[in-house]
């Protein structure tokens, strides 16, 4: 690697070449125990983006047999290490693969005051990442990637949308999982807004109170025999249906009460979830009731990650008065930081990356209780919104603007709910098909059924588990590679979501908006009796 020409900021760490077999590596303080490797060439070092920065990546090259691609790999939760196990896995299948643990420690406490961390982690990390792979990849093969990708899922999902946004040339194909791309908006919607809504004792629900919300709507949503609600916007449950009556009380677990109701329907779907309590508009959606909403009333406390998220990367004060947060002024302020708009991926404008040529595939799964599911909706429908024509534009809109939340209070004909379908003429109904299309020519959203946050679930996961390289990303491989776009993609449940374990159902991701539907004769347990439409 000698005369490589890295960028100015960049000090190479450690530049060595491996025999293959069992490794034992660390990584950023972490030690992974790695079989079957091939012989590679690892290189690490750490960039610099600003004086306070400490920008830790990793490339690796196999030896031989390289397959021309290149696939740099998101992070999660904070960052703060690496994961040399996935980089291990695309490097079994001839990837060079690059990762970053974004700049950061993995500790709230070392964001605070800490300029040049914050935008490390906002955004400065991945493309640098991305600026000493290539160079290192041609140096190292006197050629550079055939097509590169982004894969990530979280806060990797909210990575992958960054490099679409803001460094549209860089990537042939992204894929972003449950991306947590409005941090301003979601650890306020997700938790802060259910912190005091359940201050109340009132409104708060025991634990078995909340397992029978999962288990009713699950049971009412579910197709038979399978235990996987297929598509929540073909199911009408209503929390109602919990009420207490006769002589179940409350403290049975059997029924909820009144308050209790009422505060479900503040949380529960997609018209759920905070809302600005002055202006009505919403702040973050809510979330499925067949979801884990075990965690749902937590009880915080000062040490809950979503309060040190937002006091160290927004106010610089791990202590901040959550507890007195207005919805409304305080929002508003938040959202006006610039820190605020450093962290968000929100742009539904994605012409430069289509114009590149670039091919974009999210998901999401409907049960996911992190990052609520309607959140990732919206936004593909913003997306949509944008690429629609302003005659279309007319014909597909009502209410639209909201600038509190940009992408939220939409009604497009999105069967989000069936009943507001009487809201279109069949020239909006033509309207909206005709921009779906048009989005679909560079992005395309999966809805995964039963699968909670990046995976898990009662519902198909073989997609996220075969050494990230599952059926998805397969189908988006091909799709840059080959000018073929994803139709339906089969995946498989196995056994404790497990990439070995035994089969137990086969299933379709189906692309928004279409839905997962049994066709009415056949195996409830196999693909080939499902259509998505």
């Amino acid at each position: 690697m000698v005369g490589v020409s890295l960028p100015n900021n960049t000090a190479i760490t450690t530049a060595q070449s491996l025999p293959g077999g069992n490794l034992t590596l660390t990584a950023v303080g972490r030690t992974f125990n790695l079989t079957g490797m091939p012989p590679f060439c690892r290189v690490n070092g750490v960039t610099k983006p600003g004086p306070n920065s400490n920008v830790n990546w990793e490339v690796w090259m196999p030896a031989g047999g390289w397959n021309g691609r290149f696939e740099q790999i998101g992070g999660g939760g904070i960052d703060g290490s690496i994961s040399l196990t996935a980089m291990g896995s695309l490097l079994t299948l001839n990837f060079a693969v690059a990762a970053t643990d974004g700049g950061s420690t993995g500790q709230f406490a070392d964001f605070v005051n800490n300029i040049d961390r914050q935008l490390d982690f906002a955004y400065r990390a991945f493309p640098a990442t991305h600026d000493n792979a290539i160079p290192l990849i041609q140096a190292y093969y006197g050629r550079g990637p055939t097509k590169s990708y982004f894969v990530g899922c979280s806060e990797g999902g909210r990575e992958a949308l960054l490099m679409a946004q803001r460094y549209p040339t860089y990537f042939d194909g992204i894929q972003a999982g449950s991306p947590a791309k409005y941090p301003s908006h979601m650890w306020i919607g997700n938790n802060i807004w259910l912190d005091q809504l359940s201050s109340n004792p009132n409104n708060r629900l025991t634990t078995p109170q909340i397992n029978l919300i999962q288990t009713s709507s699950t049971a009412a949503c579910a197709a038979p025999g399978t235990g996987v609600v297929a598509d929540p916007r073909k199911c009408s449950w209503d929390v109602s249906s919990l009420l207490c009556s006769g002589s179940n009380t409350p403290d049975s677990g059997t029924c909820l009460s009144a308050d209790q109701v009422a505060t479900m329907k503040l949380v529960l779907g997609p018209n759920g979830g905070a809302h600005n309590p002055r202006t009505g508009k919403m702040i973050f959606p809510g979330v499925n009731p067949f979801s884990g909403l075990t965690g749902l009333f937590p009880g915080s406390n000062a040490n809950d990650s979503h309060i040190l998220y937002i006091g160290s990367l927004f106010y610089n004060n791990l202590s901040w008065p959550w507890q007195s947060y207005n919805f409304d002024s305080d929002q508003a302020a938040l959202d006006a930081l610039p820190m605020a708009a450093a962290l968000a991926t929100i742009n539904p404008d994605l012409s430069a990356f289509a114009a590149h040529g670039g091919k974009l595939v999210m998901w999401a799964g409907w049960e996911d209780p992190q990052i609520f599911v309607w959140d990732t909706v919206n936004f593909f429908e913003y997306m949509i919104h944008q690429n629609a024509t302003v005659t279309d534009r007319k014909l597909i809109d009502i209410n639209y603007e909201n600038p509190e939340y940009p992408y939220g209070n939409t009604t497009l004909y999105s069967s989000v709910s069936p009943s507001l379908r009487s809201h279109f003429t069949a020239a909006s109904q033509e309207a909206y098909a005709r921009t779906v299309a048009a989005t679909n020519q560079f992005a395309k959203l999966y809805m995964a059924s039963g699968v909670n946050h990046c995976g898990g679930g009662p519902g198909a996961t073989s997609f996220v588990q075969n050494a990230n390289y599952g059926e998805l990303t397969q189908a988006l491989v091909n799709w840059v590679e080959n000018g073929v776009p994803p139709g339906d993609i089969t995946i498989t449940k196995r056994a404790n979501n497990s990439a070995t374990g035994a089969v137990q159902f086969t299933s379709l991701l189906c692309s928004y908006p279409t839905s997962l539907t049994y066709l009415g004769s056949g195996d409830l347990l196999s693909a080939s009796n499902y259509v998505c439409q």
